[in-house]
């Protein structure tokens, strides 16, 4: 999410373009009822992202709350298909009531990271980056410990939600898709949380996809080391529902082996006056970084730093540097490779510029955010 900030608490964002179907339109086109619920306020409706739902919420509440919801909506009340869109925050701070709860007993050191809201999250992550302060053995620990705690009650729901499927007969009559939209830092290149680098513990998610003996569909069990990429769910989802897109897309559908390899997959993300793009193949990854002028009309505030990436190109003088890394011989991405593979770098310096005019070309204008929104961004942290 791109955002801009300006004096009078107002912000804005991009949304999803008008003019690009959404998985959800193409699935209610398609005859499905079509369920939403979701814990995140970056979904909000007014962006776009409750096209094509018959039912839809992105303040659904934590995953217990989501699960009731969906039953009480009765999703197979009725014949036909159904399309169910679940997004849980577990893993993600503030953490919940009972993740909290559950460390209490292991809290050790100077910091209450299982009580924290998202203003000490920021203050912290701050003081970490100029070398205010540094993290005890025990509080790294801790703090490692309260992540997996947050995951496992996240797996948790899962569980629950797979055992209903079952219950209502729906489960082997499904296709199972489960990711994440990020990972998390814990000190792996002296930082915590996200949306400040491009490391893998932060771009590396899982993505599992089960197939129920009922469906037509057929996956190689076990685990790949094909690259793939969230661009690649529509078109697989999309071929599992006997779909066929006719608009120009990214992805590929991974199901049933179909089409080539993916030779790169990209991600990019905006933090203040920073923008990072990086590119990977099953060796070498670059990461690019650009640092754009502070506006010094802003007088120091960096109220104006988040404006809208095709703006700040335009408007605002940067500079660019970019890392190679080799993640097989160095999986940690600890040591810079630029200068000593210039053929590798340049290689995938030119499949990123492709990425980026191919991006740029569709990106939606901004638009400003309801106060309300802006609320429940900085609640976790966003803003």
């Amino acid at each position: 999410m791109e955002v801009a900030k300006g004096p009078h608490h107002t912000a804005q964002t991009v949304g999803l373009p008008d003019s690009v179907p959404t998985l959800a339109e193409l699935l209610r086109d398609a005859g499905y009822r079509t369920i939403g619920l979701a814990h995140n306020a970056q979904l909000d409706r007014s962006l776009g992202f409750s096209r094509g739902f018959d039912v839809f919420s992105s303040d659904a509440g934590p995953g217990d709350d989501i699960l009731r919801r969906l039953r009480e909506q009765d999703p197979f009340r009725d014949p036909g298909p159904v399309f169910a869109y679940l997004h849980f925050i577990e893993p993600h701070w503030p953490y919940g009531g009972g993740i909290a709860r559950r460390a209490e007993s292991e809290a050790v050191g100077r910091f209450p990271f299982h009580r924290f809201r998202a203003s000490q999250w920021k203050t912290l992550k701050r003081e970490l980056k100029r070398g205010e302060v540094s993290l005890t053995a025990e509080e790294t620990r801790f703090l490692r410990r309260l992540y997996a705690f947050a995951v496992e009650e996240a797996d948790r729901v899962v569980g629950r939600c797979l055992a209903w499927l079952d219950d209502q007969g729906a489960l082997e009559k499904s296709i199972v898709l489960l990711t994440s939209d990020h990972g998390e830092e814990l000190l792996d290149h002296g930082m915590i949380g996200h949306g400040q680098s491009l490391y893998e513990e932060l771009v590396r998610v899982p993505l599992i996809l089960r197939a129920g003996d009922a469906t037509r569909n057929s996956l190689h069990p076990g685990r790949s080391d094909d690259l793939a990429s969230h661009v690649d769910i529509l078109p697989t989802l999309a071929e599992a529902a006997g779909i066929e897109i006719t608009h120009p897309i990214s992805g590929r559908s991974i199901l049933n082996g179909a089409g080539p390899a993916r030779e790169h997959v990209f991600s990019e993300v905006k933090h203040k006056r920073r923008y990072q793009q990086s590119v990977r193949g099953r060796r070498w990854k670059l990461v690019r970084e650009y640092r754009f002028r502070r506006d010094r009309e802003s007088n120091g505030s960096g109220a104006s730093d988040y404006n809208n990436l095709v703006a700040l190109f335009a408007e605002r003088p940067y500079r660019s540097e970019s890392r190679l890394y080799d993640l097989q011989a160095d999986p940690a991405e600890a040591r810079d490779r630029f200068e000593a593979e210039p053929e590798v770098a340049r290689r995938l310096e030119s499949a990123l510029d492709g990425w980026w005019v191919h991006l740029v070309s569709h990106r939606a204008a901004p638009h400003h955010m309801e106060e309300d929104m802006i609320r429940r961004l900085e609640a976790l942290g966003y803003l």
